[in-house]
């Protein structure tokens, strides 16, 4: 028995280190709460997609945000939780469709994330590596960055049973990472179907599988090891009678608290995953069964644990919907307002994320939400963080790319909330569009969004952080110097005088006044934003809405 001379209360020590006030029990839980969730083991799938250009009204749910943030010497940030805006719709938006409903308790979902600067077509910049452009010579002039999923992949507290994370795609990838020399390079995908994950992650088949497994409530060993000195305590010759009494009526609570805690098994679920299908050669994103066996077998290996870190990129298939011109791109990208099978093309696009999101993602959350982790009786969902982003944002520009989270990341973040950290500051009425029939009007039907925000790279500072991951092991040196120590205000006098820039990945290109000519407004636009705050996370909600 120890006694504390902070608040001269007594504990009881038993194995393991474990301590218990006497006579009050529960000033121990919540301590021992803490270090159960530290030892939680967390899951990570990046899930990319190409085309979609982010029309706001077809990811956005309508209605008023009425909540605000206001993080210290930044913009006012507007929020609301994803339950009141979806109302008595079946679906938050066109593409999150009704799939999404069941789990809007555990889903972000932000606007106002901005790339600072002009990438034309980019590939993995959505994850971390700003330096991959068909469009900006600059930008791949910068040094190559490994996205998100390689740098908690490799990591290996996050994951410590494989060196690099599963990497899944239909064509290719949108991976990122070092070889054996440690150059990052784009990963080839480990496999394109449900029989190369098979295959891959389950040794075709040689992974040993086990049923469902029942384990005790994490607070009930706590009391049991504490058990034998409380009794010692009670029998010693020295305690007094008065101070008996204490105890014997303590010694009844907690008898009783353990015959409670010993009824309270938590089922968690093994790993099975031999009878899920593995058909499909080839797949889009309109083949249901296909996307499920792929998610469904993803979750499996979270149960197995033979991996805790995944990538999944899709690419809308040229061949399969080109159904208006002879160059898919051009016929739909750059045709937004042309009518395609009853549909304007930006509605047609849509819907082919709507597939993606309804045949991929839903099973997957469904999958994960229903297995319980038996370290903390928690889902595998609230455990851990599932990241979709597209290849760019709204109206194909840089501004405003619609970004999803689903999943607590054990705790680490809250959730259930449409957060929007659009500056109407930054509003000058263009919106960076291309000219290709949009409009800058909120009261048109061709508007397409609004405004600039915050730069995207930051939601990449939550995601390292909510998973464990501190500052030393994510941030380079050797990036963004160029953002570094300038007095020219050539940036804006606001970021004059920075010294540690911080963050993930690069803000932009090393000299943005050497990019060509048609790309300078992207340079205009990065005076836009203080780069102060590169390496600070997005301020969110204090608490999840249900």
């Amino acid at each position: 028995m120890n006694r504390t001379s902070m608040n001269r209360r007594m504990f009881l020590r038993g194995a393991g280190g474990a301590l218990l006030a006497i006579p009050l029990l529960p000033s121990l839980l919540p301590r021992e709460a803490q270090a159960q969730a530290a030892a939680i083991p967390k899951r990570y799938v990046a899930i990319w997609s190409n085309y979609d250009y982010g029309h706001s009204r077809h990811w956005y749910p309508q209605g008023g945000l009425p909540l605000t943030l206001n993080p210290a010497g930044e913009a006012a940030v507007k929020y609301q939780a994803l339950r009141a805006l979806i109302g008595s719709n079946p679906a938050l938006s066109r593409v999150l469709g009704a799939g999404l409903t069941p789990h809007l308790g555990s889903l972000n979902l932000f606007r106002g994330l901005d790339f600072p600067d002009w990438f034309g077509h980019g590939f993995a910049h959505a994850l971390g590596n700003l330096s991959s452009s068909q469009s900006n010579d600059e930008i791949n002039k910068l040094p190559m960055v490994s996205t998100l999923d390689q740098v908690l992949g490799r990591n290996a507290r996050i994951n410590p049973h494989a060196t690099e994370p599963f990497v899944l795609g239909n064509q290719t990838s949108m991976s990122y990472g070092p070889d054996a020399s440690g150059k990052v390079s784009r990963k080839s995908p480990m496999a394109t179907t449900a029989q190369g994950i098979y295959s891959t992650l389950f040794r075709g088949g040689q992974v040993p599988e086990s049923g469902q497994m029942a384990s005790v409530h994490p607070r009930r060993d706590v009391l049991s090891r504490v058990l034998d000195d409380y009794k010692r305590v009670r029998s010693g010759a020295q305690i007094s009678s008065s101070d008996k009494v204490v105890l014997d009526n303590a010694l009844d609570k907690l008898s009783e608290v353990q015959r409670n805690l010993a009824a309270q098994t938590t089922v968690a679920n093994g790993c099975s995953y031999k009878g899920i299908s593995t058909a499909y050669t080839r797949w889009s994103y309109d083949q249901p069964q296909a996307l499920k066996n792929m998610a469904d077998l993803l979750v499996a290996a979270m149960m197995c644990d033979v991996n805790r870190v995944f990538h999944f990129t899709g690419i809308i298939d040229d061949d399969y919907y080109n159904k208006s011109s002879g160059n898919f791109h051009d016929g739909h990208s750059h045709s937004p307002r042309t009518v395609i099978g009853g549909k304007l093309n930006h509605e047609y696009m849509a819907d082919i994320q709507g597939q993606l999101v309804s045949n991929f993602i839903v099973p997957l959350l469904n999958g994960m939400a229903a297995a319980t982790d038996a370290v903390n009786g928690k889902s595998m969902l609230y455990n851990s963080l599932v990241h979709f982003a597209i290849e760019s944002g709204t109206a194909h520009s840089f501004s405003d790319s619609p970004t999803l989270l689903a999943g607590n990341a054990g705790g680490a973040l809250t959730s259930g909330h449409l957060i929007d950290y659009t500056n109407p500051a930054l509003d000058d009425g263009t919106f960076n569009l291309p000219a290709e029939a949009w409009e800058a009007d909120p009261q048109s039907p061709n508007f397409v969004g609004y405004g600039h925000g915050v730069q995207l790279q930051r939601i990449f500072v939550n995601v390292l952080q909510a998973m464990g991951l501190a500052r030393a092991e994510y941030e380079r040196a050797d990036l963004n110097t160029y953002y570094r120590g300038r007095s020219d205000s050539s940036l804006g006098a606001q970021n004059n005088g920075i010294t540690d820039v911080g963050g993930y990945g690069h803000i932009g290109v090393a000299n943005p006044i050497q990019q060509s000519q048609w790309m300078m407004y992207g340079h205009h636009r990065m005076k836009d934003y203080n780069y102060n705050f590169f390496k600070t996370p997005l301020l969110m909600p204090p608490t999840s809405a249900a």
